[in-house]
């Protein structure tokens, strides 16, 4: 299936009253999923213990 044809399969499972802003969400949250897919695809992952080590410091840099 094609990146569009994803997108507008997920439009038409939406309630009718969605908003744009909900409609940008849900098409970012795929895009953030599909981008991490194809990075694992690619070997780019980081190992648990890593991303463990460094939450601390990530979720303090987003505050």
């Amino acid at each position: 299936m094609s990146d569009k044809q994803t997108i507008l399969e997920i439009i038409r499972r939406l309630p009718d009253e969605v908003s744009f802003r909900e409609i940008r969400e849900e098409i970012e949250f795929l895009a953030a999923v599909r981008e991490g897919e194809l990075q694992a695809d690619q070997g780019r992952l980081i190992p648990l213990e890593q991303v463990e080590k460094n939450l601390p410091s990530w979720l303090s840099k987003s505050s």
